[in-house]
């Protein structure tokens, strides 16, 4: 399946990393936030037992990378709509209802490099250049519009 083809299966190793996202700007408070237990199967609160949680206010900034290996178009396509739909807003994590993990991405830079090139190639090896994508968002939505385009011709 695509899907596993990208991020990986027990058979095959993923083709895309992902970092950790690094803080960039944020207002330097850490909020404490407390929770309850709760039982899965009976649906209820475990007496007694509580937590407490960290959590970075609204409005930080975080920077991440994420790194594609020889991706063919499809695949280029599935990541290229998640992006997109990314820069318009998601969830992500836990704790949804109590107003965390929503974001958006809000700057991509996007590099490539032709590794049958050889001069491409060498810049990498060399010195870690890669050639810049002026367009991100028309970049992957090229890729998207062209599956899409596929898919509709096969039904």
């Amino acid at each position: 399946c695509d899907v596993c083809r990208v991020f990986g299966s027990p058979l095959q190793a993923s083709r895309i990393t992902i970092t950790d996202g690094m803080v960039l700007e944020w207002e330097k408070t850490v909020q404490v936030r407390d929770g309850v237990v709760i039982d899965r199967d009976a649906e209820t609160a475990v007496p007694r037992l509580k937590f407490n949680y960290d959590v970075i206010p609204a409005g930080a900034l975080f920077q991440f990378t994420v790194e594609l290996h020889d991706l063919d178009d499809d695949e280029l396509a599935l990541i290229g709509a998640a992006l997109l739909d990314w820069s318009s807003g998601f969830t992500l994590g836990g704790h949804i209802s109590r107003g965390l993990g929503h974001m958006r991405i809000e700057e991509v830079k996007a590099e490539q490099i032709n590794l049958s090139d050889p001069n491409d190639r060498l810049k990498y090896l060399v010195n870690r250049k890669m050639n810049p994508i002026a367009d991100w968002a028309t970049y992957f939505q090229d890729y998207v519009n062209t599956r899409l385009k596929e898919e509709a011709s096969y039904a």
